[in-house]
C-alpha cells in the first residue's frame, strides 16, 4: 500500500530510452513459415523514486495450502 506522492516514476529520455520493434505480416520464418503473422511492441526504460519512505507500507501474506 502507499500513499499519495509516496514513489514517483521519472522517464529517460535518449536515444536508447525506447525500443520499438516491428515484424510485418507476410514476412515468412521458421516459426510462421506462411508469413500470417505480424507483430508490433516496444520496451522502454524508466526509474523510480522513492519520494516519502513514510507514507508506504509492506504486507506479508501467504497460505499454507493453496486449493
Amino acid at each position: 500500500m502507499a500513499a499519495q506522492d509516496a514513489w514517483g516514476q521519472i522517464a529517460l529520455r535518449g536515444k536508447d530510452s525506447l525500443s520499438p520493434t516491428f515484424l510485418p505480416p507476410g514476412d515468412k520464418s521458421k516459426s510462421d513459415p506462411l508469413g500470417q503473422r505480424g507483430y508490433a511492441g516496444t520496451a522502454w526504460w524508466k526509474a523510480v523514486m522513492i519520494e516519502n519512505q513514510g507514507w508506504m507500507a509492506v504486507g506479508y501474506v501467504g497460505s499454507k495450502v493453496l486449493v
